[in-house]
């Protein structure tokens, strides 16, 4: 039986629109602005320096690590100024809303705690716990262990927990070879299948039809 239901949040419950202003633009800006660059060239260096790193490990996800790599100071500070930006997708409190009163919702997402702190926060009230892969268990969804240490944080068994994310490796392939029953969120329609999922209301038809299939 399904006790738990995990979402992941970027491209998932939140749009990408706050992660990328931060990353692609508010840091090269702070950038330029500290040394002296024109911005673009600010942009460059830093969408390189990134690349580096890629995003496969856990410094990718980690805000304090790129300041202290570009001898940056007051991420909190540039988080708060941009934080107006923060959307979530259309449906997303309306599933919340309903799921909640019938699972344990909660949240496993590669996104430091930092940023989880504010694209969550208009919608905190919905989960019981919130997991940063990269913060808690400095890691990333990766490594399968992740999923691992959360079912022992919850005291469940995988297949009591049902994931959903935008990532096919690391919301849908690690998980479900773990047991854990994932599902693939493909907001552009590029793939299909039974555990292919178009948005949280196809999610949430899904997983109501699993659950009353199991019982």
């Amino acid at each position: 039986m399904v006790k738990v239901l995990s979402f992941d949040v970027d491209g998932t419950l939140a749009t990408r629109r706050y992660a990328d202003l931060i990353w692609e633009e508010a840091i090269p800006r702070l950038y330029a602005e500290k040394y002296g660059v024109e911005f673009q060239e600010a942009k460059s260096f830093i969408m390189r320096e990134y690349e580096k790193i890629g995003d496969q490990r856990v410094e990718w996800y980690q805000i304090t690590y790129w300041f202290n790599r570009f001898g940056l100071t007051g991420y909190n500070e540039l988080l708060d100024k941009y934080e107006s930006v923060i959307s979530y997708y259309p449906e997303v409190e309306g599933v919340l809303e309903r799921l909640a009163g019938d699972f344990d919702l909660i949240i496993v997402s590669n996104s430091a705690v930092e940023f989880l702190e504010r694209t969550t926060k208009r919608i905190r009230k919905y989960f019981s716990r919130v997991f940063s892969a990269s913060t808690d268990f400095n890691s990333t969804k990766s490594d399968p262990s992740v999923y691992r240490r959360v079912c022992l944080e919850l005291n469940v068994e995988s297949k009591e927990i049902a994931h959903v994310g935008d990532s096919w490796l690391q919301d849908y392939l690690i998980p479900r070879k773990l047991g854990v029953k994932s599902f693939y969120l493909d907001r552009d329609g590029v793939k299909s299948g039974r555990f292919t999922v178009k948005d949280l209301n196809d999610f949430q038809t899904r997983i109501l039809k699993l659950v009353k299939r199991l019982k």
